[in-house]
């Protein structure tokens, strides 16, 4: 792989609350390439979205960044004062949120908001109102809404017109990452379609690198260059589609798979996952997942087992495919 436009490295955040800290990201360490696809998919809860606002640095209290590195163009943004933060954030790393209608404001119109943006965190003189305008208008267009809804109101938009008004202030300064927080979630499946497909034309003509994050893998799976399967806070399994649609190695992984309907195709018979994720108050002392696995065996329930590589570019963390807990 290229060098990494995005290095994340041992990234822990814990909640801090009156009975102790729970960690929420436990010692995540992973990529994402110049112009890559990378997805992250997993179970509500299992610290997908807590990775994408540790990136941003935008994490609510109380939760707090305990441990890592997230390297960015040679920076270490977890090092970086407020305004050297500001210079990157929505210049170079951008984000699409989950609920479109909560992450644009009511009292705004379309127009003013994409200007409100390009004036915060654009660089050098300020442009003028005409050119502000216009480079709005020519952002709407490029996610597929007509100029003329520049004055509109966000609730005057359907939701799929919301989201990508969300994409079009993402995008407003050009940024070299853009980080999706299940930006579909609440959308019909032939918008989600329309949305998806717009995003994949729009990263060929611009070039810039993706952190796709939802629960579908499926959907995942048809879009990303690589995926990560998170669980319980931890990484599962980290590799490429391809090697992920075909050979999925950890355990959960291919309980996901066998638990998500095909996109397209005959219809088959689909299996549950059996159980609950487990409290991160009181996680299972070895791996997380045993308590739920089929193919657990003594070593799962006392060791913690090691992201081993399995294949190219393709790592899992299971006793079964290290050898280790044998």
């Amino acid at each position: 792989m290229a060098e990494p436009l995005l290095s994340v490295r041992g990234l822990s955040v814990d909640w801090i609350t009156a009975d102790g800290p729970v960690r929420a990201l436990d010692g995540v360490s992973l990529d994402v390439a110049p112009g890559e696809v990378l997805g992250v998919a997993g179970e509500s809860g299992c610290g997908k979205s807590t990775l994408a606002q540790a990136v941003m640095r935008i994490l609510p209290p109380p939760a707090v960044i305990t441990g890592g590195q997230v390297i960015f163009e040679g920076q270490d943004l977890l090092r970086l004062d407020e305004p050297a933060l500001r210079a990157v954030r929505w210049r170079r790393v951008a984000m699409v949120f989950q609920a479109a209608m909560d992450a644009l404001n009511p009292v705004l119109t379309v127009g003013q908001q994409l200007a409100d943006t390009q004036r915060a965190h654009e660089g050098g003189p300020p442009p003028t109102r005409h050119a502000i305008r216009d480079r709005s208008a020519a952002l709407l267009e490029l996610v597929g809404i007509p100029a003329g809804r520049l004055d509109a109101w966000p609730h005057q938009l359907s939701g799929g017109m919301r989201q990508r008004v969300g994409l079009a202030l993402a995008l407003a300064l050009e940024p070299r990452l853009l980080i999706l927080d299940e930006p579909t979630t609440a959308l019909d499946v032939m918008v989600e379609r329309e949305i998806l497909q717009e995003l994949l034309e729009l990263r060929r003509r611009l070039g810039f690198s993706v952190l796709f994050i939802t629960h579908d893998l499926g959907r995942m799976l048809q879009i990303s260059d690589r995926v990560a399967v998170f669980y319980a806070a931890q990484l599962a399994e980290l590799g490429p589609a391809a090697a992920l649609r075909g050979e999925a190695r950890h355990p959960y992984t291919q309980a996901l798979l066998q638990a998500s309907p095909p996109v397209r195709g005959p219809r088959v018979e689909r299996a549950g996952i059996p159980g609950m994720p487990p409290s991160l108050r009181t996680p299972p002392p070895g791996c997380r997942f045993e308590p739920r696995c089929p193919l657990a065996e003594a070593a799962c329930r006392s060791g913690t087992p090691p992201l081993v590589q399995v294949g190219p570019g393709h790592a899992a963390a299971c006793f079964r495919v290290s050898g280790s807990g044998r």
